[in-house]
C-alpha cells in the first residue's frame, strides 16, 4: 500500500485535496506511456483505470462535503466539470514511485 496525496487544480475547486491509500500491485504496467491529459489514444489501459480511480475518488471527496454543507448548486456545479477531470504529465510509474505529491486532477487542458 501506498499513500498518494491528490489535488484540484481548477478554478471552481481548487481548495479540495486528500490523501488515498492505493494498492500499487493493482496498477502495474509494462509500459511507461506519458499522459498528456488530452490524447486517449495514447495513454495505456492501467493508466486509464488508474486515472480514473484517482479522479472519481476525489469526486466522491467534494460531493460528499458539498453536499454535508448543504450546498447543492455547488454539486451541479461539480457534475458539470467531473467529466473533464484528469491527471496529464504523468505515467503510471510516476504516480505511484517517485514521490510527486502532490498530484493535481484538473479540468482543463
Amino acid at each position: 500500500m501506498i499513500e498518494l496525496h491528490l489535488r484540484v487544480s481548477c478554478q471552481v475547486f481548487w481548495e479540495y485535496e486528500m490523501k488515498i491509500n492505493i494498492n500499487e500491485s493493482d496498477y502495474t504496467e509494462d509500459d511507461n506511456n506519458i499522459n498528456n491529459g488530452c490524447c486517449d489514444h495514447c495513454q495505456s489501459p492501467v493508466f486509464l483505470r488508474l486515472e480514473r480511480f484517482l479522479c472519481d475518488s476525489m469526486i466522491s471527496h467534494i460531493h460528499e462535503d458539498l453536499a454535508m454543507k448543504g450546498l447543492d448548486e455547488k454539486i451541479l456545479q461539480l457534475s458539470d466539470l467531473s467529466s473533464k477531470y484528469h491527471i496529464h504529465g504523468q505515467t503510471t510509474n510516476s504516480i505511484l514511485y517517485s514521490n510527486t505529491n502532490p498530484i493535481y486532477i484538473c479540468s482543463h487542458c
